[in-house]
């Protein structure tokens, strides 16, 4: 498994902590005269259904003052998985589901789906957004609706999201696995220097050696 180390001192690691760059501990509440004002702050959480990646939704979550309540649009993914970990750590939550009733065709649902988008970015002070690689999707639209009424959006990418998490779990069901993370390099990679190469030489005569030796188990 070969990953590459951003330029500037990124690493494999420092997707695991993109939660933890994206949030900043809010005021939870304000003077007002002699008194303190409590903010109650509307944080939607929206993505693509084709994420796998739950626990960057509830390390979101968790990071979120007491006092917020979560907005949600109800569909499989990270939307329900918002709901799952705002009950989790005590969060309110008000979900918007679309209305379908009377839609007949796949245009009438869209439309209805768009409506509770736009409802959505009506309720919410800011939105993060868990974005498909291809970008595309009801999560897309909900985000240029958000930005079109000018309030935050955090865009937090599935592979930043879960690239160390994948590898983890790559070792523990391979224990075999081995990794090289290719210095000062973004994708695509390059795989010139004399660092990768000799890795890379390395695991095939690694490799050549056990098949060799597995060859002549068998005979």
């Amino acid at each position: 498994m070969i990953c590459n180390q951003g330029v500037g001192g990124s690493s494999p690691l420092a997707g695991t902590n993109i939660i933890n760059g994206l949030i900043k501990r809010r005021e939870t509440s304000r003077p007002f005269g002699h008194h303190m004002v409590t903010i109650m702050k509307h944080v939607a959480i929206v993505g693509s259904g084709s994420r796998s990646d739950p626990e960057a939704v509830d390390r979101l979550v968790a990071a979120l003052p007491a006092n917020t309540i979560i907005v949600s649009g109800g569909a499989l993914g990270p939307d329900t998985w918002a709901a799952e970990a705002a009950k989790k750590h005590g969060l309110a939550i008000e979900v918007i589901p679309p209305d379908l009733s009377g839609a007949r065709n796949q245009n009438q649902r869209t439309r209805r789906y768009h409506k509770r988008n736009q409802k959505i970015v009506d309720k919410a002070n800011e939105v993060f957004a868990l974005v498909a690689p291809h970008r595309k999707g009801g999560t897309e639209d909900t985000i240029r609706r958000a930005q079109r009424k000018g309030i935050p959006v955090r865009i937090i990418p599935a592979t930043q999201m879960t690239k160390t998490e994948t590898v983890e779990e790559m070792g523990r069901r391979h224990p075999a696995l081995v990794s090289f993370t290719v210095p000062n390099q973004r994708h695509a990679l390059l795989l010139k220097d004399r660092q990768t190469l000799e890795a890379i030489q390395h695991f095939l005569s690694a490799s050549d050696t056990e098949h060799h030796a597995a060859t002549m188990a068998i005979a």
